[in-house]
């Protein structure tokens, strides 16, 4: 069987007018230097805050599924993306996986699979390039600034220098190869066990990157003094991931149906996306670390009991272990105003922040709103259903990132949590 087919998931007219920091923001390094008012920075935008474009994505692909024979299928494919104002449109995307029972009874199944998949970026971001390319709005930055007044200290009459961001000219879209495989077999009556590899491997990825960052080794002159910030947005990052997944699947008729599945995955990066700078502006080969998303451990359970006619209850847990955070010092190191400096010898997300558990309910009951000549409720025509949704049931208390300045007094402790239990009542009607 071959198919094809042609997607447009964005043809989109953008109109924005964006006021944000118009009015200017200070940066501290500390709250003591917030008392003693002694900024860090300061940046303020100006200018003409209106900006329309065209935002447009497109895809095309084209698949052969193959059946050699009983048991055994192949599945090849090719995808095309393309995004504009992204300079590199040479994004091809071929696949193949297969599917492989041997025996007579072919009660296990082999899979795998390889494939390349495009990320495409979004719309907010081209328009961030496009107002902030030094002619729509200006944005000027300042280190160590006056206060309150931050251009106390700047002579009469100078033009402050401004920020620019663009794209750099060998952009291209980020893209994974992703390589999998697996087994499934049944365990017992109504039973499934499935295992499965997957490996995954980033290329491309967006990072910042200020290119007119003050020089080592001093890092107190920027090379062109007529521009502050020139904030390039290239795809230099990378990532390596490897999951094992293994997974139960249970079904008892009519009553009970679940899945209990466990993962372990390790995943490895030099980026945490298009808004990430690295520390140090000329030696981002520092940044390799584990992924701000990456966690060793992950179990989850689905269970939904369906009573009939008397109603059906949803359980679902989740419990993964902490993420990393990194330890920074809360300078500007490197005369960047970019306060993201870790101390000598400390790599990125070296921290271990806590894990969490969320322990969710769903009760319904279904009503038939029509009834019978003798009162009896017919299965057909206007239906009701109530349900009670209960979210951290157990109002588990599970905590945000820690905080990694060392000049912070929270340093080391989290300020923030995931949201306590909540109650959700709804009702839905059906004609």
């Amino acid at each position: 069987m071959i198919k094809a087919g042609l997607q447009i998931p964005a043809f989109e007219r953008h109109s924005l007018n964006d006021r944000t920091n118009f009015g200017g923001t200070f940066q501290f390094a500390s709250l003591v230097d917030y008392e003693q008012g002694r900024p860090l920075s300061f940046v303020e935008r100006g200018g003409d805050p209106r900006l329309v474009f065209w935002y447009r994505e497109l895809g095309a692909f084209v698949q052969d599924d193959i059946r050699l024979r009983p048991g055994l299928s192949l599945s090849l494919g090719l995808r095309y993306e393309w995004q504009k104002d992204v300079p590199n449109c040479n994004n091809f995307a071929p696949r193949f996986a297969f599917a492989f029972a041997p025996g007579k009874k072919q009660k296990t199944v082999l899979r795998g699979g390889v494939g390349v998949f495009y990320e495409n970026t979004d719309a907010e971001v081209i328009g961030t390039m496009l107002r902030l390319n030094g002619k729509a709005v200006r944005e000027i930055v300042l280190s160590n600034p006056g206060y309150p007044d931050p251009f106390s200290d700047q002579p009469i009459g100078q033009i402050l220098p401004s920020s620019i961001v663009r794209f750099a000219p060998a952009l291209r879209l980020p893209y994974l190869v992703q390589y999998s495989a697996g087994i499934e077999r049944p365990l017992l009556k109504s039973t499934i066990f499935t295992a499965t590899y997957v490996g995954t491997k980033g290329f491309d990825f967006f990072r910042s990157r200020d290119l007119n960052a003050p020089l080592p080794p001093f890092y107190d002159q920027r090379p062109d003094p007529a521009i502050a910030t020139l904030r390039e947005i290239e795809s230099a990052g990378r990532s390596d991931s490897n999951e094992l997944n293994l997974s139960i699947q249970a079904k008892i008729r009519p009553y009970f149906s679940g899945v209990v599945h466990y993962a372990l995955a390790r995943t490895y990066d030099d980026t945490s996306g298009l808004t990430f700078f690295p520390a140090n502006q000329y030696d981002p080969r520092g940044e390799w670390a584990r992924s701000d998303s990456d966690s060793l451990h992950y179990l989850s359970l689905y269970g939904v009991v369906d009573a009939a006619k008397l109603f059906r209850i949803g359980m679902k847990l989740r419990v993964r272990s902490g993420r990393p955070y990194t330890e920074t010092t809360g300078l500007d190191s490197y005369g960047t105003t970019f306060v993201n400096a870790r101390p000598p010898g400390v790599a990125r997300n070296s921290l271990q922040g806590p894990g969490s558990v969320k322990f969710d309910v769903h009760l319904a009951k279904d009503l038939a709103l029509r009834r019978g000549k003798e009162g009896k409720r017919k299965n057909e025509g206007p239906s009701a259903t109530l349900a009670l949704d209960v979210f951290n049931l157990v109002n588990h208390v599970n905590l945000g990132v820690p905080v990694g300045d060392l000049l912070s007094p929270r340093f080391g402790q989290s300020i923030d949590a995931g949201p306590a239990r909540r109650l959700q009542l709804s009702m839905e009607v059906v004609f």
